[in-house]
């Protein structure tokens, strides 16, 4: 698995012992995990996929995940399973979940009722790494009604993961050529004004703790404008990894950016 990439759910589940718990329409369900992949085939995009971060900061992260998820219900005239939403919301747990729920498509119809898989995950060192940013071909679409939502498809990290050695991150940009997403997390980067990273409306994708790094670094919108001098990645259990290479530049880690970042970390990661 390529340096520092998240585990999905794909990547534990199928054991004798299957971790992972279904709901279907406010119902657990006991679902294998070739039924949830015929599940999740049968969506056809209509749904999102999350990583929540262990510890007590777990709550918040599934409640800002919710409030997304729920955007993209009301962009799809879709119902949300509360269910194991509120379990999520209300139960600290000690390693990172993923969570992937969404509607089977009808054609010219509302969405089917919602189905949701919450998987446990194995913990992963959460840096700071170092690595070397590669650019990959597809542009994130930023004018899309979904852009800054969780989307359930996988498709552009299964091709990432063909694409890219150990020590390399993917990263994806927009179709205005900004930085928006990284295999690694969701990009900040140091630039000459000051901090800066993409907003939702260019297509990134802010789990809770990413978000408050950004904030707690008083990011700024970034635009074409800014010089980059370095970039580091949060994924969305906190983890950090900086990039020591960007479209053929060395990039430099400033001693005082990446205690900056530590710090932001810490904070971000507090309930």
């Amino acid at each position: 698995m390529p340096l520092p990439w998240l585990p999905t759910g794909a990547d534990v589940e199928g054991g004798a012992a299957p971790r992972a718990r279904t709901w279907v329409d406010g119902v657990e369900t006991t679902t294998s995990p070739e039924e949830w992949d015929r599940t999740v085939a049968r969506f056809l995009g209509f749904g999102h996929r999350v990583v929540l971060p262990p510890g007590e900061v777990g709550s918040a992260a599934a409640q800002h995940a919710l409030g997304q998820v729920r955007r993209l219900a009301a962009l799809l005239d879709a119902r949300v399973d509360e269910a194991p939403w509120s379990r999520l919301a209300t139960t600290e747990r000690g390693q990172p979940v993923e969570v992937v729920g969404g509607w089977e498509h009808r054609f010219r119809q509302s969405p089917g009722v919602p189905s949701t898989r919450v998987t446990p995950l194995p913990t992963v060192d959460p840096g700071p790494h170092r690595a070397r940013g590669v650019e990959l071909p597809w542009p994130v679409n930023e004018h899309s009604p979904t852009a800054g939502l969780p989307m359930v498809s996988s498709h552009a990290d299964a091709l990432a993961r063909q694409r890219l050695a150990s020590g390399e991150v993917g990263l994806w940009r927009n179709d205005d050529g900004l930085l928006v997403g990284t295999t690694a997390g969701v990009p900040l980067l140091l630039t000459t004004h000051g901090w800066a990273a993409p907003s939702a409306l260019s297509g990134a994708v802010w789990p809770l703790v990413p978000d408050r790094v950004r904030r707690w670094l008083g990011a700024a919108d970034l635009t074409p404008t800014h010089v980059v001098l370095a970039v580091a990645c949060v994924d969305p259990c906190g983890g950090t990894t900086w990039l020591t290479e960007l479209c053929g530049r060395a990039l430099p880690v400033p001693p005082e950016a990446e205690a900056d970042l530590a710090a932001a970390r810490t904070s971000a990661l507090d309930a």
